[in-house]
């Protein structure tokens, strides 16, 4: 299986070039649009958020997590790259390409304000920024109307034109989509720009490179299913932090076809749900899916299917197992319980049950 988040539902975009390069392999797809905006965030709150969606993902069995967001790749790719122990495929504006096709030398870069800002779009435009003059225009608001669905309404056009103007007044041929969400914007902005504009969208590249960094060719199906229980042929699975009946509209709008997303746990360190018996007590079953058996952390470890408890977790101090992640060595995550709380490397209070550092012992993934 494979996880892919954004900040909301424009992440649909990548998803589609996903499934479409690989039609057997099961999706897990993280709409977080009950905090989008991520561009209006703050860098510590889209690290944090990031973490908690992709040790959820990973802890659901993803052999391979992609980040169909621009702003949080530049904003938290490389500090979920230290940790995480799957591959990781990210997102960026795709400026090189765009600069090998202007004709006029002058191309445009429509994306976040926090995307624009951050250091990883400044070192793309000094890479790249001999050979082309590169406009940068921030977009606030598009990303809200997408959400929404207002893919073609007056206000959505009379933004759009407030952004596109000056791009091409400056004679830019060239528009790069710097956010998963405006490629469903692609067909108003091409008729706002006109014929001789082109737009540049690299969720073709994105796909890619994750065939590229699993292997992978066209993989057969029935064995991508066979290791991914839950999933069926050509299956993908849909979820949203935001209210349920606007995201059921809006992405099945988006993905052409009748979806039910369903609610996205609530994650992150103070999510803990029903707290662990007493001591003495049977302990709940183990439940790969749903809980850790014993901090009772929802939708985050993934202890042994055996109930083999072998490693403490930090939220009790109780020996548990998180390693029973589908294709990831046990060594790779010895002494790292993945519940939410204990991801959130937070020592346990005073009083709390657990071990006095939450950092002892943890093996960081070889790459």
């Amino acid at each position: 299986m494979i996880g892919v988040f954004d900040s909301g539902v424009g992440g649909l975009s990548v998803l589609r070039e996903i499934r479409r390069q690989l039609p057997g392999e099961p999706l897990l797809y993280v709409a977080d649009s009950g905090n989008a905006p991520y561009g209006e965030r703050s860098p510590e709150f889209i690290v944090a958020r990031a973490t908690e969606i992709v040790r959820f993902l990973v802890a659901s069995g993803a052999r391979a997590v992609v980040i169909a967001c621009n702003t949080a790749t530049v904003v938290a790719v490389q500090a979920l790259r230290d940790w995480c122990p799957v591959p990781i495929v990210a997102i960026e504006p795709a400026i090189k390409p765009a600069v090998a096709l202007t004709g006029t030398g002058v191309i445009g870069v429509l994306a976040t304000r926090r995307t624009l800002e951050s250091a990883s779009v400044a070192r793309l435009c000094e890479l790249h920024g001999q050979a082309a003059r590169i406009l940068l225009q921030a977009c606030p608001g598009l990303v809200e109307r997408v959400e929404r669905g207002e893919l073609d309404t007056p206000g959505t056009r009379e933004l759009l034109r407030s952004f596109l103007r000056p791009l091409l007044d400056a004679r830019a041929d060239v528009l790069v989509l710097g956010c998963t969400h405006y490629p469903f914007l692609a067909p108003l902005i091409q008729e706002l720009a006109g014929p001789a504009v082109s737009i540049v969208d690299p969720a073709a590249a994105v796909a890619r490179e994750l065939r590229r960094r699993l292997g992978l060719a066209l993989p057969d199906a029935s064995l991508a299913d066979a290791a991914n229980p839950g999933f069926g042929p050509a299956q993908e699975r849909f979820l949203s932090s935001g209210p349920l009946a606007s995201a059921r509209e809006v992405m099945s709008a988006l993905w052409g076809r009748a979806l039910e997303p369903a609610a996205l746990p609530a994650l992150g360190p103070d999510a803990r749900g029903p707290q662990p018996a007493a001591a003495g007590a049977a302990q709940p079953l183990p439940n790969p899916e749903l809980t850790c058996p014993l901090c009772a952390g929802p939708n985050a470890c993934a202890p042994a299917a055996s109930g083999s408890f072998d490693t403490p977790c930090w939220c009790t101090g109780v020996e548990v197992d998180p390693c029973a992640l589908e294709r990831v060595p046990a060594q790779q995550l010895r002494r790292a319980c993945l519940c939410p709380r204990c991801a959130s490397g937070r020592p346990p209070a005073s009083g709390e049950p657990g071990l006095t550092s939450p950092t002892a012992g943890v093996a960081r993934p070889s790459r």
